[in-house]
């Protein structure tokens, strides 16, 4: 079994639901995934995921939301060699663009980002459920290439 880390920021908005939506895709056969508002969340949740997905809105004039801010500097100093990261962000590519600089180092597999627009929620959730399998596979690509 796999560990999914699902941390986002704002805790009290749509990436709550989202978040959730994502869990809620993963195979639980597979993976074993938490979500967690980024306020919330620490290195022991990042330490045990082999797949971390890093959900937020802008917040302000910062790509990222403000609630991420203890995450992004326990990311700066960290090695995520041998693990995937996905990114998800609502109506900004700005904060995908901010994830992936912030993860630039840590040689983590940057894999699928997910952008989603102001849409219905059954469409939400198939884009959602699509991504998560994109997900899934660039990761079951990985444990074969690397061994994992």
């Amino acid at each position: 079994m796999f560990n999914v880390a699902v941390i986002y920021a704002p805790q009290k908005s749509e990436l709550k639901e989202l978040a959730e939506i994502i869990k809620d895709s993963f195979n639980s056969k597979n993976f074993k995934v938490i979500s967690k508002s980024a306020s919330k969340a620490g290195i022991p949740d990042i330490a045990v995921a082999e797949i971390l997905i890093l959900a937020a809105n802008s917040s302000g004039s910062s790509p990222i939301h403000s609630d991420f801010s203890e995450i992004l500097r326990a990311l700066n100093g960290i090695n995520l060699a041998g693990r995937l990261a996905g990114f998800c962000a609502v109506n900004t590519s700005d904060t995908l663009k901010a994830f992936k600089e912030v993860l630039n180092d840590s040689e983590a597999v940057i894999g699928p980002e997910l952008l989603l627009s102001a849409k219905g929620e059954k469409e939400r959730k198939a884009e959602i459920k699509s991504w998560v399998e994109e997900l899934s596979g660039k990761y079951k690509e990985m444990t074969v290439k690397y061994g994992i």
